[in-house]
């Protein structure tokens, strides 16, 4: 399921859940958080995209844009 939002640092982005493949046999549940000025972030663990606001998803992106 993905869900397009508008934030307000970082305009539309696209948020969807996602599984990971970290280490070739451990699959981890995430988020993946798309978007043009920001690229592609991915978060482990689970994180209820339908209950996911404008201002959180601007938070999170803020939180790990640079990592």
């Amino acid at each position: 399921m993905n869900r397009f939002i508008e934030t307000k640092d970082y305009g539309k982005v696209e948020v969807r859940n996602a599984m990971f493949d970290i280490d070739g046999t451990t699959l981890e549940e995430g988020v993946e958080i798309k978007g043009d000025e920001i690229g592609l972030i991915e978060l482990y663990g689970w994180i209820d995209i339908d209950e996911l606001s404008s201002d959180m998803v601007n938070a999170l992106i803020n939180q790990n844009k640079d990592e």
